[in-house]
C-alpha cells in the first residue's frame, strides 16, 4: 500500500481561510502558526495521512532551525528565487510512484501541475471544511442522542438525619 502525503499551499491557503488572514494583520508567523496548528488537529483526525507538507515562498531563516514541527509535519521553505508553486510540483516529480499525493492549494499553476503529475487535488475551501464540518456533525449528533430529561435516572437523595 502505498502511502499518502499531503502537501499544502502555505500561504495559499493562509490567505483564502478568514480566520488565518485575520492573523495577518498581528504578523505572518500567527498566520503560519495559525495553519501548523491547524495541520496537526487535522492530520489527528486523518490517519490516513502518513506524511504532511507545509511549503511557504521565502527563506527558511524566518522560521528558524525547526524543519518539523509535529511527527510528520514538515515546514519546507523555498530557497532563493524558487516559488512554493515550483517546490510544490518538484516534491511531487522527486517522490513520483513511492506515494499517493494530495495537493491543498487554490492556486490554477499549483492544481493543473499537480494533476499532470498523478496527484489528486482538493481545494482550500474542502481543506478546511472537513474538520470544522466534522467537529460540528460530531456536536449535532452528540445533542440528538442525549436522552430527554424525563427519560434520565435521578440520583436518590439521601435522608436527612
Amino acid at each position: 500500500m502505498k502511502k499518502k502525503i499531503m502537501i499544502i499551499d502555505g500561504y495559499n491557503v493562509i490567505h483564502r481561510i478568514p480566520e488565518l488572514s485575520k492573523r495577518l494583520s498581528n504578523s505572518l508567523e500567527s498566520a503560519r502558526e495559525g495553519l501548523i496548528s491547524y495541520c496537526k488537529k487535522w492530520r489527528m483526525t486523518r490517519r490516513d495521512i502518513s506524511e504532511c507538507y507545509v511549503v511557504f515562498d521565502g527563506d527558511s531563516s524566518v522560521l528558524g532551525a525547526r524543519s518539523q514541527v509535529a511527527r510528520g509535519i514538515r515546514v519546507v521553505c523555498t530557497k532563493t528565487k524558487e516559488s512554493a508553486d515550483d517546490r510544490i510540483l518538484n516534491l511531487i516529480e522527486q517522490g513520483h510512484g513511492t506515494g499517493e499525493y494530495v495537493v491543498v492549494s487554490d492556486d490554477n499553476k499549483v492544481c493543473q501541475g499537480s494533476r499532470r503529475l498523478d496527484a489528486k487535488v482538493i481545494s482550500v475551501s474542502e481543506f478546511y471544511g472537513t474538520l470544522t464540518t466534522k467537529r460540528s456533525w460530531s456536536r449535532r449528533y452528540h445533542e440528538t442522542t442525549r436522552r430527554p430529561h424525563f427519560l434520565r435516572k435521578r440520583k436518590k437523595k439521601s435522608p436527612k438525619v
